[in-house]
C-alpha cells in the first residue's frame, strides 16, 4: 500500500470506543488503530514479540495485547506500538509503508523496530504535514472557544471584536489577542487524552509580552460518535451561519486560509469532557514557567510537556473574564 493511501486512511481512523477498537488492515497482519484518547497503534496480530529494546520517545511499544472489534472479530496475541497523540500522521505512515513493504509474510516484533528505527528522527521530531491529530482538535478547540466568546456578544462590534481576535493563521505565538489599552492575550491548548497533557511549544507562549501576562486556556475532549458530538466542520458551519457583514468576511476568509480538509475535519467527532470542564490560568501558574524564565545564556528556544490540575479559572469567571475584554475590544472598533 502506498504512503500517501496510508497516511488517509490514519487521518480518518474512528477512535476506540470503550473496549471496541475498530481497525484498518493494510497487509500481511499489520493493522492500523486508534485509541479511545485519539493515539495511533501499529498492531501487529499473532506476531512474535521483539527480542530487542525499542528507544523512542514518543511511542509506547506492548506485546501479549488483544483487541475486541465488531468489524474485524477479536485480534489476539498482538504487539502494539502506540504513538503519542502529537506524533504527526505522515511519520506514522512512513514506518508503516516500510514495514508493510515487501507484500505477504507474517511480521514481527523485530520487524516494527526496524521500521521505527528507519525514521526514527522524523518520530522525534516536531515534523507536520496536512492535518494531523494535533492540528485538528487544536482547531476544533480554537474554534469551540471562539464559539462559546461569541454567546457573550450584544452587538455587532463585539462579534468583529471576537473574530479579530482570533489569530488563526500567519506567524502568531498566542491564538487569542485583544490589543486593547489594557490588552489580554490567551493560547489554547486542546487534549483528548484523560489527563489535562498539553506542550509549551514556545517560550512565547507563556512569556509576559506587550500586553502583560498571557493566559492559557486548557480544553479536554474526547471523540465520540456521530450524533454525540461536533465535528471542525460542524463548528466552522455554526459560527459562519451565525454572523454576517464584516465579521462574517473576515471569519470566512481566515477558514479558506486554513486550507480545511473536508474530509479529514468531517470524519472525528469531538465534544468536551462533561466532568472536565475547559480551565484559564495565568502563565505564571503554568509549570515550568518560573523555573524556565527567563532562558538561560545560550537557549534560543524551548519547548516541554505539562501537566494542569484543575485549579483555575472556570465557568462564569472565565466569561467575565472574556466579556470585559470584549467590550474594550468594541470600543476600540467603534472609535476608529
Amino acid at each position: 500500500m502506498k504512503r500517501n493511501d496510508i497516511e488517509r486512511i490514519i487521518a480518518k481512523l474512528p477512535a476506540a470506543d470503550g473496549n471496541l477498537t475498530p481497525q484498518q488492515h493494510i497487509g500481511a497482519n499489520i493493522w492500523l488503530a486508534r485509541s479511545s484518547s485519539g493515539s495511533v497503534q501499529i498492531v501487529l496480530s499473532s506476531a512474535e514479540p521483539p527480542s530487542k529494546t525499542l528507544m523512542l520517545r514518543r511511542a509506547t511499544l506492548d506485546q501479549g495485547v488483544n483487541f475486541l472489534s465488531e468489524e474485524n472479530g477479536d485480534i489476539e496475541g498482538c504487539v502494539m506500538l502506540e504513538f503519542d497523540p502529537e506524533v504527526d500522521g505522515f511519520a506514522v505512515s512512513k514506518v508503516a509503508e516500510h514495514l508493510s513493504r515487501d507484500g505477504e509474510g507474517e511480521r514481527s516484533g523485530d520487524d516494527l523496530i526496524d521500521s521505527v528505527e528507519s525514521f526514527q528522527s522524523m518520530l522525534e521530531g516536531g515534523y507536520s504535514n496536512g492535518w494531523s491529530w494535533s492540528k485538528l482538535i487544536g482547531t476544533w478547540g480554537e474554534l469551540s472557544c471562539l464559539e462559546r466568546m461569541l454567546t457573550l456578544c450584544t452587538d455587532d462590534n463585539e462579534i468583529l471584536a471576537c473574530i479579530r481576535s482570533w489569530k488563526s493563521i500567519g506567524v502568531h505565538c498566542l491564538d487569542f489577542v485583544f490589543d486593547h489599552s489594557h490588552g489580554f492575550v490567551f493560547d489554547v491548548k486542546t487534549t483528548s487524552r484523560t489527563k489535562r497533557d498539553h506542550n509549551i511549544s514556545s517560550i512565547d507562549q507563556v512569556a509576559s509580552g506587550i500586553y502583560g501576562e498571557a493566559y492559557l486556556l486548557s480544553i479536554m475532549i474526547r471523540p465520540v460518535a456521530e450524533g454525540e458530538g461536533f465535528t471542525l466542520l460542524d463548528l466552522i458551519e455554526r459560527i459562519s451561519m451565525s454572523i454576517d457583514g464584516e465579521a462574517k468576511s473576515l471569519f470566512d476568509k481566515k477558514i479558506e486560509a486554513l486550507d480545511i480538509d473536508r474530509e479529514i475535519c468531517s470524519a472525528h467527532y469531538f465534544r468536551e469532557r462533561s466532568s472536565r470542564p475547559m480551565i484559564m490560568l495565568p502563565s505564571s501558574r503554568v509549570p515550568g514557567v518560573d523555573r524556565f524564565l527567563p532562558l538561560p545564556e545560550g537557549v534560543p528556544e524551548l519547548s516541554w510537556p505539562v501537566q494542569l490540575t484543575e485549579n483555575g479559572i472556570i465557568g462564569s469567571e472565565i466569561d467575565d473574564l472574556l466579556t470585559e475584554n470584549i467590550l474594550l475590544q468594541s470600543e476600540v472598533i467603534s472609535n476608529e
